[in-house]
């Protein structure tokens, strides 16, 4: 699980970092911007040739509504790889996807937060066959399908912060709901991110 211990690495720095963090505020309105490494979790099919990480992009916009948290949505933008097992066999394919989550975030300390949500991804592009030593007629992996519903779960660390800018570590875990029988589609990422508050209560610029 190469993802999960860069995160690891990252929640550890977070925390000798000193940042002064997030202080939530109804008004306040954030923007999040930067790379975004993903790879499926391996369950079925333990293949990380056919499976390695890899490196997008992704947005994150949040309001506050209280003093706890708020609403955010996200656009991510990767390539996707699923593995389906077929007995002692198995299928990998991967194909660009366009992830959409839609959260709420909730402030446990100004550096750490947590979010869970509901997640809308959308096929971008035909898939491609990685590896396939499946029986003739089994090539079927949720990368052909339209759109993948799931669960996002969500751990945000401020590594640092400046009057308005921040750096983010956003760990994420996708939970696919819609995942074929066998089929290793669900996702650990990690966003670093530089984020920027666009407005605060009021509208002030100040």
């Amino acid at each position: 699980m190469r993802i999960g211990s860069v995160s690891l690495f990252l929640i550890l720095f977070n925390f000798v970092s000193g940042a002064d963090g997030h202080v939530p505020e109804e008004g306040k309105i954030f923007a999040s911007v930067g790379p975004y490494f993903h790879e499926v979790s391996e369950v079925h099919v333990q293949d990380t040739q056919s499976s390695p990480a890899s490196v997008g992009f992704g947005i994150l916009g949040e309001g506050d509504v209280n003093d706890k948290g708020g609403f955010e949505i996200g656009i991510f933008y990767g390539t996707k790889t699923y593995q389906r097992k077929f007995g002692d066999t198995h299928l990998s394919e991967r194909v660009n996807k366009l992830s959409v989550p839609v959260s709420f975030r909730y402030w446990l300390h100004p550096t750490f937060s947590a979010a869970i949500g509901f997640d809308a991804s959308y096929t971008m592009g035909v898939p491609e066959v990685v590896f396939n030593d499946a029986p003739l007629g089994s090539n079927l992996t949720s990368a052909r399908n339209i759109t993948e519903y799931g669960i996002d779960f969500s751990g945000q660390w401020e590594a640092w912060s400046k009057d308005r800018f921040a750096i983010i570590v956003d760990a994420r875990y996708f939970y696919s709901i819609t995942a074929r029988s066998a089929e290793d589609s669900n996702q650990y990422s990690v966003l670093i991110g530089l984020k920027y508050l666009i407005q605060e209560k009021h509208g002030s610029e100040d």
